[in-house]
């Protein structure tokens, strides 16, 4: 594997966890607003 294939797979990659990550940062943030909302109400 050369080392432009290797930083392009690392960017695709790296890519992909950013999006994961903000993806469950937004869902355990939902709960919790959740949780709030429910015990306001």
């Amino acid at each position: 594997m050369t080392v432009k294939q290797y930083k392009n797979h690392l960017a695709t990659f790296l890519s992909e966890a950013s999006g994961i990550l903000i993806l469950l940062f937004f869902i355990k943030n939902g709960m919790i607003l959740s949780l709030i909302y429910g015990v306001m109400l």
